[in-house]
């Protein structure tokens, strides 16, 4: 590949036949629905790749991703697409009711011993480490109930994020203190703007990439499902097909909860809605 100039902007500026390549690029592997309004944000962001790995221009990346038979570039692309904000306990509603009638449901109407979760947009962790320490805290009250959690991501780049635990110290400020002690350690000296989720925590919770128009190759059910902040990147038909093979994953009577900023009423599902964001699966 060509030695590229950090400031050769003049390779990233992007046509519309090239951006209509990427448009159906992404919605054909990923689903997610790159509008126009996007264009500049595809530039932004593809342009950084390309300069990161010296790529010159889109008719190189384009000829890179027909040759990659790995899937590599592909890969590189979708991550780079990919929007990832997030942070711990984001739309705390939800977790409040994750420990005080969900977990009581599933316990005492359903006989549930082993919750079964799945963070099905999991980004880089802060989702399913907060569902991991709303869990250990509720099951106090439940001696002998365990619980296991999956989580998956497109992007690979934030699942080894993830995988590592490390975040800004700012990320758990309004965290209450005693959460913050028992369930992270600060780092010292150069490191005292970080913290690492602890081990106890980690240890609970398996990161795997997924992308959710495939089905998931799991052997058994989940009784609760997040999928939150991801549906907004969708169109209808995408939303209805995801949202079917999630559902194929779920046990009767198991939860669905999605994002404040989503809604599920212009699709067909089997959900039965609760109360806005969250649902109970009709199906089993």
């Amino acid at each position: 590949m060509a030695q590229v100039s950090i400031n050769d902007f003049q390779h990233y500026e992007i046509g519309e036949k090239d951006f209509h390549y990427l448009q159906q690029l992404v919605y054909r592997e990923a689903g997610i629905n790159l509008t126009d309004a996007k264009k500049c944000l595809v530039q932004t962001r593809i342009g950084k790749l390309m300069r990161r790995h010296q790529i010159d221009g889109y008719k190189s990346l384009f000829t890179l991703l027909d040759s990659d038979h790995s899937g590599k570039t592909l890969e590189m692309v979708l991550d780079a697409i990919s929007t990832n904000h997030t942070f711990f306990f984001r739309e705390d509603s939800h977790f409040t009711y994750l420990s005080q009638t969900i977990v009581p449901d599933l316990v005492r109407n359903h006989q549930k011993r082993n919750i079964r979760i799945w963070s099905a947009a999991s980004s880089s962790g802060e989702e399913p480490y907060s569902i991991a320490i709303t869990m250990m805290e509720a099951l106090k009250t439940y001696p002998g109930v365990s619980f296991s959690l999956y989580a998956s991501d497109i992007s690979v780049t934030v699942l080894d994020k993830a995988k590592k635990g490390i975040y800004p110290l700012e990320e758990i400020q309004y965290m209450p203190d005693t959460l913050q002690k028992k369930y992270f350690q600060k780092g010292k000296d150069q490191f005292a703007h970080l913290v690492k989720i602890k081990n106890s925590v980690k240890e609970l919770v398996t990161f795997a990439r997924h992308n959710l128009l495939e089905p998931l190759q799991s052997q058994e059910d989940f009784d609760i499902v997040f999928c939150r902040n991801v549906m907004i990147y969708f169109d209808n038909p995408t939303k209805e097909r995801i949202v079917a093979l999630i559902s194929s994953k779920m046990k009767k009577n198991a939860y669905f909860i999605n994002g404040h900023s989503e809604s599920l009423g212009a699709i067909k599902h089997p959900f039965k809605m609760v109360q806005p964001t969250i649902y109970i699966n009709s199906n089993g």
